[in-house]
């Protein structure tokens, strides 16, 4: 049996979460690789800390990893030097996975695979699938042999870039099959993803009652908002993890969330409206303006009782843009990442 390595990141989630959903979409051998648990056995768990820290405080120190992180060309500088440490690393796991193909859902991680061939071994063919609407520079690499994009404007972006448009699939953000439209209920959904970051006033969910039957909030690891709702004792379901939210995602009417990537694409294959929290980091804010210029959602940048005026003239509309972009999807999309097996 044909077998796959897939190379993610397991900080913020949803390069994780897209590795997954490759797993399931591909029916293959797999091999899911954290590439920060790959090179630093010892510190990738301090460094997991220290990432959901920044976004959860958004404190200065939150703000100087944004600055250095907008310094890509500098810190591509920096990792081409890097390259002894990190390529006999790679080397050794390959030569003894043996696979056949090598997948990416982490734009580090499709740096370091590039290098690799580049430097290494050329004989592999590289798919990476890019996790964000507006591609960076360590997405981009000329030894990358095809790239699932998220939308058209994404495939413009590389095509921008120099990428040929002959290795550009226009797949969405992979997303599990499961993620399917179903029959809409009088369902909202609230989720501030894994970190739970969400409003702390309880008037934005006494809003939402009014106008839902059902209120459903996922608090993710916000233990303090979870028992701070629960002793409010409004009408609320609560729940902090869960460990597949396909069902929900198809008979909610709306879902309120932030603009994550693996968030949006999954509402967006089950044909929920989005109604979007402020974006803080810069492809969240790709995602958001994605979302708002296409129609599928908005962003909440007035009171809530606003967007809740119309509500059924404004959620019919979305869906029927949600299903247009759905429809302009590759079908076929993993079927041709199988191609490269052969």
């Amino acid at each position: 049996m044909k077998k796959a390595l897939i190379f993610s990141c397991a900080m913020g989630g949803g390069h994780r979460a897209a590795a997954k959903a490759l797993e399931e979409q591909l029916n293959i051998e797999t091999v899911q690789i954290d590439l920060y648990s790959l090179l630093f056995p010892y510190f990738h768990e301090s460094m997991r800390k220290s990432y959901s820290a920044f976004h959860q405080k958004r404190n200065q120190a939150f703000r100087i990893y944004q600055k250095l992180n907008q310094r890509k060309e500098e810190i591509l500088a920096l990792i081409t030097k890097l390259e002894p440490l990190f390529l006999p690393v790679i080397d050794e796991l390959i030569r003894r996975e043996k696979p056949d193909l090598l997948l990416s859902t982490f734009s580090m991680s499709s740096l370091c695979l590039a290098s690799y061939k580049r430097r290494v071994d050329n004989s592999y063919p590289l798919i990476t699938a890019i996790t964000d609407l507006s591609p960076h520079l360590f997405w981009v690499h000329k030894e990358t042999d095809l790239y699932l994009v998220a939308a058209d404007s994404t495939k413009r972006e590389l095509q921008g870039l120099g990428v040929n448009p002959q290795k550009i699939l226009l797949s969405g953000i992979p997303t599990s099959p499961r993620f399917k439209p179903g029959q809409k209920e009088d369902l909202v959904l609230v989720s501030g993803g894994g970190l739970g970051l969400l409003p702390e006033d309880l008037t934005f969910y006494e809003e939402l009652i009014k106008s839902f039957k059902h209120v459903k909030i996922l608090c993710g690891n916000n233990t303090k908002l979870y028992k701070k709702l629960g002793a409010s004792k409004l009408p609320l379901e609560l729940a902090e993890f869960l460990p597949d939210l396909s069902h929900d995602y198809a008979r909610a009417k709306l879902l309120i969330t932030k603009p994550g990537g693996m968030t949006t694409f999954e509402a967006l294959h089950s044909r929920t409206p989005l109604l979007l929290f402020p974006a803080h980091l810069e492809q969240e804010k790709s995602n958001e303006a994605f979302i708002c210029s296409q129609k599928m959602g908005a962003r909440l940048d007035r009171n809530l009782s606003h967007h809740l005026e119309n509500l059924d003239v404004s959620l019919s509309h979305y869906e029927k843009n949600i299903e247009s972009f759905r429809k302009s999807l590759d079908p076929l999309a993993y079927e041709k990442v199988l191609c490269y097996l052969s």
